[in-house]
């Protein structure tokens, strides 16, 4: 009889436990946050290391295959509104954990800039007594993706519907130069990973 209990506790235990030993699988969207240190190393006269940090968007289009947006703020940078930069990047992985739930992959991507200006009304009176107005104004530029960004990121999945990421990549072209980027980011999997 205690055999009997035994068995069906541990064939209750079993069926209850999910199945490891399969992949996960990611969800078809993922969406998350990114917090960035861009080093260069070949610079003009800039900082030695710019902080970012932003939202990102990651569009499972196959379980090994996916497509990041993601857009980050930039600082410190000599510049009197918003600097920010903007990646496109594919997603490839080349190894994972036996129970799924880590995830090597290879990045490959594009980058650019954005800036956004706002200017107030100003006023300056003249001593004829008239007034000349500069009118204020809002500006937003964005540059082409003009650098090649190349990587390897490690993801890792915790609880079903998070992940996190660490990834450091380089960065070739007219952001930055030359460039190191060390990134840390946590997703939320729409749907869950299965």
């Amino acid at each position: 009889m205690i055999r009997l209990w035994l068995t069906l506790g541990a064939a209750g235990i079993l069926a209850a436990s999910p199945a490891r030993a399969q992949d996960l699988t990611p969800p078809r969207l993922e969406i998350g946050g990114t917090v960035s240190g861009i080093l260069p190393i070949v610079s003009d006269d800039g900082p030695a290391v710019l902080a970012s940090a932003g939202p990102r968007v990651t569009v499972n289009v196959t379980p090994r295959f996916g497509v990041e947006l993601s857009a980050e703020v930039l600082g410190p940078v000599e510049f009197s509104g918003t600097m920010a930069l903007y990646q496109t990047q594919l997603t490839l992985p080349i190894r994972k954990s036996r129970d799924g739930e880590r995830t090597m992959s290879f990045t490959v991507g594009a980058v650019g800039l954005a800036s956004y200006r706002t200017t107030r009304e100003t006023r300056i009176a003249r001593l004829d007594g008239s007034t000349v107005v500069y009118p204020g104004y809002r500006r937003f530029q964005a540059t082409a993706p003009n650098t090649l960004s190349i990587g390897v990121a490690r993801a890792a999945v915790f609880g079903r519907s998070f992940s996190s990421s660490l990834a450091i990549q380089g960065y070739l072209g007219g952001v930055g130069g030359l460039a190191l980027r060390a990134s840390v980011g946590v997703s939320f999997g729409v749907g869950g990973y299965r």
